[in-house]
């Protein structure tokens, strides 16, 4: 079966590439403001974000493949 696979503008990738790199800088540097809850806040965020640029794109997720986090995905949180 083939599965169609989402694709991300290139803003999309430097935007995502760039949010990601700030946190982990900030990490790497101590800095004293950010603690762990802000940097999850900060991956949510960056999740939310190129989800709706894959929101028109059904994802299948197959359990040869996939990582732990789907499977429990599948197991908890997929529609019936």
């Amino acid at each position: 079966m083939a599965k169609k696979i989402p694709t991300f503008t290139s803003d999309t990738v430097s935007s995502a590439c760039s949010d990601i790199s700030k946190i982990v800088e900030a990490k790497s540097l101590n800095q004293k403001r950010l603690d762990h809850e802000t940097s999850l806040e900060g991956a949510l965020l960056i999740g939310r974000r190129l989800e709706q640029e894959t929101a028109d794109t059904p994802l299948l997720i197959s359990k040869d493949c996939s990582p732990p986090s789907a499977a429990i995905y599948t197991s908890t949180m997929a529609p019936a």
